[in-house]
């Protein structure tokens, strides 16, 4: 069953816009979908490089598949990194004439080029695990748009009883501006699919967004998937991105790192696990991070009175896969389970940057901690404004929940647009001036 993708409108624009759009993510993202759906082949010409007889022509007769005047996609390009160099050359001469859309799953040094050749921020599209929302077929998720621009509303749909309230009083029950025009909650899709309420936000997490787990996974449902997915990944996609001698190790390392969401990332503690040392833990990651399995989160770089932590976090790129990795087939294996707030983080990193891929300028994901152990688990920067946001997997926010946010927002009171903490409550609290607290169910 397919769904509406978030980024279709942006590549759209850049494939009538620009000679070359390229789209990058991990496999089983839903690329080759995304091409079917909107560059159908009776105008497009289509190369599709993981079969043989597209593969082979592509590395033997590279020029002679392009001419002067085309429209070209080729999906799965990193199958073939010799054809993406005459590719680069021919959209450098004739700009106005041809229109190439490149596929590529992961990050490789030939797309690096290409990227680089693109240059525009609108012609380089990640294409992620859906959000929720996608899953669900709800809109083009416009909630980090109007909490950046902090539009004024009407009190927001409730989803049930009002949480307790924090220690000291603390809650207040003022609309939050930046919700005012979320209006009602859509309709649960067909099977059961809908958007992630408070009841389904357990399922929704350890599930993901790869769509042959979420739409079609067949016999044996997602946890089936996933284990095909993680023996595809580890025996062809590590090849293409760097290497790996031998599986187990690699594959230990990343659970480890699974487990540590939402921490800065301890080499020294994932080693002894993998049975390798904190070196190679390092290059595994930033291996995960190429073939965009995985993502390194750089801290923040702007300082001002507080001293910041600089090391990097990881997480992986969808919380189905991490939820795998950990040990957690369900969501009912979820709702006991003491990891939920770190495959809670995941997930809605998940919902981020599905929705960040859609937005021109290309909004950037950092974290804030400072050296006194102040943080916040996500900062979204677009457009010289920055977002706080915050995850807890708690309905009974007290003050100590929004101390990181409060104390981000003191800090960066010209950049702050507005403080937000994802939580598992059932409406939309305001908790100071400019910091809310929004439920899970609605952050997708």
């Amino acid at each position: 069953m397919l769904r509406r993708r978030w980024v279709e409108k942006r590549v759209m624009e850049s494939s009538v816009k620009n000679a070359l759009t390229m789209l990058v993510g991990p496999r089983g993202a839903g690329k080759s979908t995304l091409l079917e759906m909107l560059f159908p082949p009776g105008k497009w010409r289509t190369l599709r490089l993981d079969g043989l007889d597209d593969l082979e022509a592509a590395r033997t007769l590279p020029l002679e598949l392009m001419g002067a005047e085309m429209a070209l996609v080729v999906d799965e390009a990193q199958a073939a990194p010799e054809l993406l160099v005459p590719l680069r050359h021919i959209a450098e001469r004739e700009k106005r004439s041809v229109r190439f859309v490149v596929a590529c799953s992961g990050k490789t040094a030939q797309l690096a080029d290409l990227i680089a050749l693109a240059g525009r921020d609108d012609a380089v599209i990640p294409v992620l695990p859906m959000a929720a929302g996608e899953v669900a077929g709800r809109g083009d998720g416009e909630l980090l748009e109007r909490l950046f621009h902090r539009d004024p509303p009407p009190a927001p749909e409730k989803l049930g009883p009002a949480p307790p309230q924090g220690a000291g009083g603390q809650f207040h029950r003022d609309p939050p501006p930046a919700l005012e025009k979320l209006g009602p909650p859509p309709p649960q899709g067909a099977g059961g699919q809908g958007r992630a309420t408070r009841q389904m936000l357990p399922t929704s997490v350890a599930r993901g967004g790869f769509p042959g787990a979420v739409l079609g996974s067949g016999p044996g449902g997602s946890a089936a998937y996933l284990r095909e997915y993680e023996r595809t990944f580890l025996e062809r996609d590590t090849a293409l991105h760097g290497g790996v001698g031998d599986l187990f190790p690699f594959r230990r390392a990343l659970r480890g790192a699974a487990l540590q969401a939402g921490g800065l990332v301890n080499l020294a503690a994932i080693a002894p696990e993998a049975g390798v040392s904190a070196p190679t833990v390092r290059r595994y990651l930033e291996l995960a991070d190429r073939a965009m399995v995985g993502v390194l989160v750089a801290p923040l770089d702007i300082v001002r009175r507080k001293r910041l932590i600089k090391a990097p976090k990881f997480y992986l790129r969808d919380s189905g896969l991490a939820c795998h990795l950990c040990g957690v087939a369900t969501g009912g294996d979820l709702v006991f389970s003491p990891l939920f707030q770190q495959l809670l983080e995941t997930w809605v990193l998940q919902q981020i940057s599905a929705r960040c891929a859609a937005l021109v300028p290309a909004p950037e994901v950092r974290y804030w901690r400072t050296a006194d152990n102040r943080e916040v688990d996500f900062v979204v920067m677009w457009k010289k404004k920055l977002l706080a946001i915050d995850v807890r997997h708690t309905d009974a926010l007290k003050p100590v929940h929004w101390a990181g946010v409060s104390a981000f927002c003191e800090e960066y009171s010209d950049l702050a647009a507005l403080g937000v903490v994802v939580y598992s409550g059932r409406e939309v609290v305001r908790l100071k001036d400019n910091i809310y607290a929004v439920p899970s169910a609605m952050f997708v």
